[in-house]
């Protein structure tokens, strides 16, 4: 029987968080993981349980999306990943952006307005209706870009 495609990639996580706490923790004298959480906050989690020479340790490592595990030293710095994957803008949140909406709708706007100044170049209403908005578009594009220079 065919394993699920969330078991192979539980058991693909599980292999490369063992793998990453044994490079981490060479003394390991056993290590388990059972519990894989998937696809929360940009990543998976893994809890994990190890034990080392007199020691006994159990916590959470957080796994990217391209399944390379993050082991924080401290709960100070699973937080610190946590933030830092909470503020990452996703790829839609990048594409549906203030700045990106606002690029391609002057380029369609220029790009019209230059199409129909070709079919029709004797027009000069659409010289100047090119003119007249690429100025107001270019202004409103690079006019809305914050300064960060000083901050």
């Amino acid at each position: 029987m065919a394993q699920a495609p969330n078991d192979t990639l539980r058991q693909k996580i599980r292999e490369n968080v063992e793998r990453e706490y044994k490079l981490k923790y060479p003394k390991l004298t056993a290590i388990s993981i059972p519990s894989v959480i998937l696809d929360k906050i940009g990543g998976h989690f893994a809890l994990v349980k190890w034990e080392a020479p007199e020691e006994q340790f159990e916590e959470i490592c957080f796994v990217r999306q391209d399944l390379e595990p993050e082991i924080a030293d401290s709960d100070r710095h699973l937080l610190d990943i946590l933030i830092r994957q909470i503020q990452e803008p996703t790829l839609l949140e990048r594409i549906f952006s203030k700045n990106v909406i606002s690029g391609a709708v002057f380029l369609l706007v220029v790009v019209s307005l230059f199409v129909s100044f070709y079919a029709n170049p004797t027009n000069k209403e659409i010289l100047a209706i090119i003119g007249s908005i690429a100025g107001a578009a270019g202004g409103f594009f690079f006019g809305s870009q914050k300064n960060t220079a000083g901050s």
